[in-house]
């Protein structure tokens, strides 16, 4: 059907007054192209009739001009960039609500299906990403449950043992996604009171393997400084089991500190036969009354070779583990204080944390699976 140049002005002006041109194409059964050709005739004013001087109009070309320059020049830039066909979708979103998709598009050389398709389809979430959120509050639970003490290895062997099979190496990316961080000192501790342990091999390890319940005790001091006093931490423990049997926290090294803490701990073992006593040679444990204890009760008493902590490695470790895993990482601001701390971890350290040396068990399960 021909179309007057009156009535293709008339449906032109339809359009400039707001209705859609699929509207005026149904209403006119004609396309919309049609009427997107008749607007851009329409437009083709000639210059007599233009309402704009020479100069005006030679302004208006050189920024055409300037334009098409820059136009180009940005154009060969993107081209050079060689941007992935991500980059291109995450720039085409992040514009798209201030300039037309068809521009921002053939700018960057982006199909318009592909940035729909990007837009609105469902994002697909991976299997994997998936277990990902199920495993995280597992994993930060018993990192938490163990206030930062424990790593990848010993949280993978408590999971195991909940029935969750999963990679140390997952669960460390997982850590790091969480930004759990083991073990943390305190920014704030003073780090003169650092102390480091270096291991070598245990004179008595050749027994290590024969060992059985309440054969082999063994028994050390260590000191803790909060603000200006020191306190000692008098320990027994268990050689088969690690796990600490009682001990002893005061502001002095009296000998009758250990001749108490070695009764308590006879006691709670319920008085075991054929025990050995190993120690370093300290003078509470070389001490008269001591010794004259451990005689009555029948017990053999060992000592370590002078001036060699290594042949007491079992304690030694026990002190590391609980210095670099809680008393380097606060700060104490009383007796008090320390003392709850130390009761805590001693009762997470036999019943909550997994020992390597032990299989990944804990002291006590270690010690169930014995009876």
């Amino acid at each position: 059907m021909n179309y007057t140049s009156k009535e293709k002005q008339f449906i032109v002006n339809k359009y400039y007054e707001g209705i859609p041109a699929s509207n005026i194409a149904r209403e006119h059964n004609i396309s919309r192209s049609t009427i997107y050709n008749w607007i851009t005739d329409f437009k083709k004013i000639p210059i007599n009739e233009m309402n704009i001087s020479k100069n005006q109009l030679h302004k208006e070309k050189m920024k055409l001009e300037r334009l098409e320059r820059e136009n180009n020049i940005f154009n060969y830039v993107i081209k050079e960039l060689n941007l992935s066909k991500n980059k291109k979708i995450e720039f085409a979103t992040s514009l798209d609500n201030d300039y037309p998709i068809h521009t921002i598009c053939r700018v960057l050389d982006l199909h318009r299906a592909t940035y729909y398709h990007h837009k609105y389809r469902k994002p697909k979430v991976k299997t994997i990403e998936l277990d990902d959120q199920i495993y995280k509050p597992i994993i930060k639970k018993i990192f938490d449950n163990s206030k930062g003490r424990l790593g990848g290895r010993k949280i993978r062997k408590i999971m195991i043992k909940d029935g969750y099979e999963i990679s140390e190496k997952r669960i460390l990316r997982l850590m790091r996604e969480m930004k759990l961080i083991v073990n943390q000192k305190s920014d704030d501790y003073n780090d003169a009171h650092k102390r480091k342990y270096f291991y070598k091999p245990n004179i008595i390890s050749k027994l290590d393997s024969n060992t059985t319940l309440n054969m082999i005790w063994v028994s050390d001091i260590t000191y803790i400084k909060v603000n200006s006093e020191h306190y000692y931490l008098h320990v027994v423990i268990d050689l088969y089991s690690r796990f600490i049997i009682d001990y002893s926290l005061e502001n002095h090294m009296e000998s009758t500190i250990m001749v108490e803490l070695f009764k308590r701990a006879y006691t709670k073992r319920k008085n075991p036969i054929n025990l050995v006593f190993h120690s370093d040679q300290g003078g509470q444990y070389k001490s008269k009354i001591f010794r004259q204890t451990l005689k009555e009760y029948n017990i053999t008493q060992s000592f370590s070779k002078t001036g060699c902590p290594y042949d007491n490695a079992v304690c030694e470790s026990t002190f590391a583990s609980l210095k670099k895993e809680e008393i380097y990482r606060f700060i104490y601001k009383d007796f008090d204080e320390l003392e709850v701390a130390i009761y805590e971890y001693i009762h997470y350290f036999n019943f909550s944390r997994p020992h390597a040396s032990l299989n990944y068990m804990t002291p006590n399960e270690y010690e169930n699976a014995a009876n």
